[in-house]
């Protein structure tokens, strides 16, 4: 079998293989076709996406090589962003204090992604936020109560609270999900303009600068804008919480969420309302997919 022969039986399984998914597989046959040879853009497709499959196993060395070899196929600003940002992340939440955090943390049960279906295509929560009851006490409803109160608190501590959750997020989407294996970008759910001015930050916006830093994804800080300035779900319930936020959200700038699968993030779910509205107007914008992940979720 001569070598033009050989090279185009390898190209067909290259392809072959990635439209399957199979992009380990993919990038063993291109590395039997010479480089000037092999088509930039499956190259490039390949190479990414083994990328996020490496990442989804944890393995950022190996996944950093292969970014690297994506980004020298393209220009897309994206992808550069994404090798820029796993040179410089930030390592994870120390093992002992992860183990430490991690035994005290109640996990929810009640969550259910068929609740958020169709705009939403997974949901995670790190902990069950409780807001009432014996379990109200527990570690994480503590803190998100006092979230509600950090005009109260020295600025020094509201720091360390957001660094603690941020970084206990990230360990837990690295350790205890398979998003790293899909998403492109993160995005938050908007805050309150005014509140935002008065506060000087928002907790989603926090936890998903977080993610940046330490998981490597761009956060595209504008894509969602909250338009009624006045909305207030507390008290609701499930029926009433979809009725009032339906067009309270609208998508802004999504820049290079646009045709990719992002994170959408915010710091509690209860009834998934607002993750499906916020998910509703990003697709309604172009982004492919949404993936939710919260910090807690309601259950009680």
């Amino acid at each position: 079998m001569n070598t033009d022969v050989l090279e185009s039986f390898a190209l067909k399984n290259a392809y072959q293989s990635s439209e399957n998914g199979n992009f380990a597989e993919a990038m063993d046959w291109l590395k039997r076709i010479p480089s000037n040879k092999r088509p930039k853009e499956l190259e490039c497709h390949v190479a990414y996406s083994y990328a996020k499959t490496l990442l989804g196993k944890k393995n950022w060395g190996k996944a950093v090589d292969y970014l690297e070899v994506a980004c020298s196929k393209t220009n897309d600003y994206l992808l550069q962003k994404r090798l820029s940002l796993a040179r410089q992340r930030k390592p994870l939440m120390a093992d002992n204090i992860w183990e430490t955090m991690n035994s005290v943390t109640d996990r929810p049960v009640r969550l259910n992604i068929n609740q958020l279906k169709p705009e939403v295509e997974s949901v995670w929560a790190c902990s069950a936020y409780y807001s009432r009851g014996s379990k109200q006490s527990s570690p994480w409803s503590k803190l998100l109560r006092i979230d509600k109160k950090m005009h109260e608190i020295e600025e020094e501590d509201i720091e360390a609270a957001h660094g603690l959750s941020s970084a206990f997020l990230c360990r837990f989407i690295h350790d205890m999900t398979n998003i790293l294996s899909y998403a492109d970008a993160v995005v938050a759910i908007p805050p309150n303009p005014y509140r935002y001015i008065n506060r000087g930050w928002s907790f989603p916006d926090i936890l998903a600068k977080g993610i940046q830093k330490y998981l490597a994804l761009p956060y595209e800080q504008f894509a969602l804008k909250l338009i009624d300035t006045n909305l207030e779900l507390r008290g609701l319930n499930s029926f009433e919480r979809r009725t009032r936020i339906r067009g309270a959200i609208c998508a802004d700038n999504i820049g290079l969420a646009k045709g990719r699968e992002v994170i959408l993030v915010d710091d509690v779910i209860t009834s998934g309302a607002t993750m499906q509205e916020a998910a509703r107007h990003l697709k309604g914008a172009g982004v492919k997919k949404v993936h939710a992940i919260a910090l807690c979720h309601t259950e009680g």
